[in-house]
């Protein structure tokens, strides 16, 4: 269900997914819009605020994580996939 949703975004785009998610995530560059629908606010990307905030949410010590391109019907997504370090 959408409420196991966890969405990160920054800008005006993201809003539909924000109102949606069950957790909304709204890096500390986002416009204000989405930093008032955020249920976190994370640190800049650029700074690993997505990881950080995943470690936090999943109580993880250590993780690894990487981006992929997806193309679906001429739509990119960025995927996120995360791995537990043992």
């Amino acid at each position: 269900s959408m409420e196991d949703v966890i969405v990160f975004g920054d800008g005006n785009n993201d809003i539909s997914a924000f109102e949606c998610a069950g957790i909304s995530v709204a890096m500390k560059n986002a416009c204000l819009k989405l930093k008032e629908l955020a249920t976190i606010i994370a640190d800049y990307h650029d700074k690993d605020g997505v990881a950080f905030t995943l470690m936090d949410l999943f109580k993880l010590k250590h993780c690894f994580l990487w981006y992929r391109k997806k193309i679906w019907k001429n739509i990119v997504y960025n995927v996120l996939f995360i791995e537990r370090k043992h």
